[in-house]
């Protein structure tokens, strides 16, 4: 049983996603090595510790309390959160709590699996200011036509009314 547990820890140490258990009050109960890595706070330091108090989410407290609530009435929840490392700064995560039960069927906690998004963020922003860009490019080549068919238009109502004039004084 114990190698069975070891051997289930280290699948979690595999992974590349931050992996944390949550008892039903928000205290850190299992915290693995990605999320040491992505957090900068090793297990030691966290395990015991509010989730809240570890990464301090950013953002409305309208959006927290959600989180608790679902948490609470043993609900998934799965949402992008901006989240601080320990030294600071801030990034983009996204998150998704699961509910865990225990035997009984009786709500224990949660595991929030974390994967920092902060690429993805930043390619979508390079993409939306590409598109703010060619959506002026296109704009002022619109405008630019719109011009040009204005001055034809002008032209060729300048011609019609020189032909008139030529076949009224060649009439």
């Amino acid at each position: 049983a114990a190698e069975e547990i070891r051997f289930q820890a280290g699948l979690l140490d595999a992974v590349d996603q931050a992996v944390v258990a949550i008892d039903i009050n928000g205290v850190i109960t299992y915290w693995n090595r990605f999320a040491e890595r992505l957090y900068g706070w090793s297990a030691p330091e966290v395990i015991g510790r509010n989730i809240l108090d570890v990464t301090r989410a950013q953002g409305s407290p309208r959006a927290a309390a959600e989180m608790r609530s679902r948490w609470q009435h043993g609900e998934r929840w799965t949402g992008e959160c901006l989240v601080q490392h320990r030294n600071g700064r801030s990034f983009p995560v996204l998150v998704t709590d699961s509910p865990i039960y225990n035997s009984q069927e009786v709500l224990i906690g949660v595991v929030r699996v974390s994967l920092d998004i902060t690429e993805r963020k930043q390619a979508e922003e390079a993409l939306e200011q590409r598109v703010v860009e060619r959506t002026r490019q296109l704009t002022a080549v619109n405008e630019e036509l719109r011009k040009e068919i204005l001055e034809r238009k002008r032209a060729e109502e300048a011609l019609r009314k020189s032909e008139r004039q030529f076949h009224a004084l060649f009439d």
